[in-house]
């Protein structure tokens, strides 16, 4: 939570009050993080809601101890010279931007994925069973609204969850064993949640997420 307010603060160093500059602050995915971090601080404690933000964690660590641990621990040699442990270090770091440039974009689906099955999930059973706040699930779900709008991953696994259960409970061809009313009760949840997720005015979802190369200034998804 202080790490995202530390780059809130550092992306928003002057605030104004005036309607442009909230819709730009709240359009800012670290934004979106920073006030559910505070949310899951004053709500009861549970372990889904983390995984995504120990995924972010990971990455950014990694950028860090690329970008900014290992060249002061082991700083360049003087125009001319070699060093040995150097090149080793520098190959070392060359290796972790591949990989982490390779692997990030999987670990975001898997992250957006997360966060609409498993934390919503996890929020719908604790508030039907009373092991947490009914208004977490309604909290959530306008942050996945944001989510769905800012970011490509979140609108993937959207598209991947609805055509699952659409060939589960609605297949093209039909399917005998799903009773009408389920299939009718299914359509009508399905429907309410794509009006639910739809932009204000008939806006179009942006074009993919707000993320930074290799900013180090950024906590990136």
């Amino acid at each position: 939570m202080v790490s995202y307010g530390v780059v809130v603060y550092k992306s928003f160093p002057n605030i104004q009050f005036t309607t442009e500059f909230a819709q730009k602050l709240f359009a800012e995915e670290n934004v979106q993080y920073f006030l559910m971090a505070i949310f899951w601080w004053r709500s009861t404690p549970m372990l889904a809601p983390l995984i995504p933000y120990a995924v972010f964690a990971f990455f950014n660590s990694l950028n860090y101890i690329r970008t900014n641990l290992l060249p002061a621990l082991f700083p360049e040699p003087p125009a001319g010279t070699t060093d040995a442990i150097y090149n080793k270090v520098n190959a070392f770091s060359r290796n972790l931007q591949v990989w982490t440039q390779v692997n990030h974009a999987g670990a975001m689906a898997f992250v957006a994925y997360i966060e609409v099955v498993g934390v919503m999930g996890s929020l719908i059973f604790g508030a039907i069973t009373f092991q947490s706040s009914l208004l977490s699930p309604i909290v959530y779900a306008n942050f996945l609204r944001f989510r769905y709008y800012f970011s490509l991953h979140t609108r993937t696994a959207f598209a991947l969850i609805r055509a699952r259960l659409d060939n589960l409970f609605v297949p093209a061809a039909g399917n005998p064993q799903i009773p009408p009313a389920v299939a009718r009760g299914y359509t009508m949840a399905r429907d309410f949640i794509i009006r639910f997720g739809e932009a204000p005015g008939g806006q179009q979802p942006g074009g993919g997420d707000h993320r930074d190369g290799d900013r180090p200034d950024r906590l990136r998804r």
